[in-house]
């Protein structure tokens, strides 16, 4: 199949780095932890891509370049999708309504002001609402509900 079009020289093609790099982790998670990688509790998971990502060698491969295909392939495909697109302040591409505000600093009436990355206010304002919605949730302590949640 093809690939985005991005290769380092000393790598084979995207879909063998596939093939190799994925067996060659489960190699690993059977030489570690006795198991293949998906039936992995999670922190051990997290522990042999943490390993991959920061070792020299994924099997017969350099692990800092497989590192770096998963991960693009990773957000190619997170950001594929629309719901990703929100999240950033993308609305899309131009068609089928096409931009007609073109320009530095000019927005479509449809985008909204773009928030600076670095700043963790949205942030914050995001982890706040979502605790007190958490708190709206939560059974009344002495409720049946909550007797049945075990709070």
């Amino acid at each position: 199949g093809k690939g985005d079009g991005y290769r380092y020289k000393e790598m084979p093609p995207d879909g063998e780095v596939w093939k190799r790099s994925l067996k060659a982790l489960d190699e690993l998670a059977r030489h570690r932890r006795e198991s293949v990688f998906y039936a992995l509790c999670k922190e051990d998971q997290v522990n042999l891509l943490e390993a991959v990502r920061t070792g020299e060698r994924l099997g017969d491969l350099p692990a800092r370049r497989t590192w770096s295909l998963w991960l693009r392939y990773a957000c190619s495909a997170f950001y594929a999708h629309p719901w990703a697109w929100n999240e950033i302040g993308f609305g899309g591409p131009a068609y089928p309504r096409g931009y007609k505000n073109v320009g530095i600093g000019k927005r479509e009436p449809w985008e909204v002001q773009e928030v600076d990355a670095h700043s963790p206010v949205a942030w914050a304002e995001r982890v706040e609402s979502a605790r007190r919605e958490q708190r709206l949730r939560r059974p009344a302590a002495g409720s049946a509900r909550a007797a049945e949640v075990g709070e």
